[in-house]
């Protein structure tokens, strides 16, 4: 739950990226974003279903990373199904659809 959490510009822009090219590469999100590659991967284990190696952030579920298929040097970032109501959520309140 993301109940009082708080989320800075930057870190939404990486989910919507996600959410507007599943199956993306850490470069291509930084490429969208601005952000750089460790902004990526800080994001990645912010928003990840993995417990990060620091143990300081939160997992909290709403990406996730899985190995490319076709190149072995680079991971794949999707949203998990929680991350997509999330964003649909952030929509509708956005939108003022939320009922």
């Amino acid at each position: 739950m993301l109940q009082h959490q708080q989320i800075r510009v930057s870190q939404l822009l990486f989910l919507w990226a996600v959410a507007y090219k599943p199956n993306s590469t850490h470069s291509e999100i930084a490429a969208e974003t601005g952000l750089s590659i460790g902004g990526v991967s800080r994001n990645v284990d912010i928003f990840g279903s993995r417990k990060p190696k620091s143990g300081r952030e939160k997992c909290l579920g709403l990406v996730d990373v899985k190995n490319n298929p076709h190149d072995d040097r680079t991971m794949l970032i999707d949203l998990t199904d929680k991350g997509r109501n999330f964003i649909e959520l952030y929509q509708q309140c956005a939108h003022g659809n939320l009922v």
